[in-house]
């Protein structure tokens, strides 16, 4: 952590210790070495790396606040394709919708190779909701999301939408989808 904020001398002190340890003392030593030849560790591509999906600017929060740090990892690095997993299970989790369509977007930052379950799920959700259009940017929601949602709505019908009478239904069924997180806001999943 120390190199890659850039705090060297202290870097140091813990590499030092490191260096006297059985495992990590190879490693340790090639680091202190590397600092001899490049003390910032400029032309380090792992610790680049990790700069590059660092935060400018301090923040100090009392409690994680997903929509308030995520966001900020994004737009230092773009291609934070971990704090835009976050972000939108943030959202989701949270219920908040419209910020989950307000970062749908960022789909094209990375190569998902089709829209995840969940966003595919919740993405049906605000469609049957709300009746509105989403753009998709040129994606499909899978045939197999389209089932799972006509299926849940199905069960939840039959028991006359009474959602504590359709649960062990559901749970059994659906546990593991967004429809029903969102529906007992919890998971089915043991």
């Amino acid at each position: 952590i120390n190199m890659v904020k850039g705090s060297i001398s202290t870097a140091r002190i813990y590499l030092g210790a490191l260096s006297k340890t059985l495992f990590e003392a190879d490693w340790a030593d090639d680091y202190l070495e590397r600092l001899e030849q490049d003390p910032s560790l400029s032309k380090d591509e792992h610790i680049q790396h990790l700069r590059s999906m660092m935060m400018e600017v301090n923040t100090v929060l009392m409690y994680f606040e997903g929509t308030i740090m995520l966001p900020k990892l994004l737009a230092a690095n773009r291609q934070n394709r971990m704090a835009f997993e976050y972000l939108m299970a943030s959202c989701l989790l949270a219920g908040d919708l419209e910020g989950f369509l307000q970062n749908l977007y960022r789909l094209d930052d990375f190569n998902y190779p089709e829209i995840p379950q969940l966003y595919e799920e919740a993405i049906l959700y605000i469609i049957f909701a709300t009746g509105k259009k989403i753009d998709l940017r040129g994606r499909r929601i899978s045939r197999q999301s389209h089932q799972r949602f006509d299926d849940f709505n199905r069960t939840l019908r039959r028991y006359g939408e009474d959602k504590q009478a359709a649960f062990n239904e559901l749970r059994k069924n659906h546990g593991n989808t967004y429809l029903f997180y969102d529906l007992f806001e919890f998971s089915g999943m043991k």
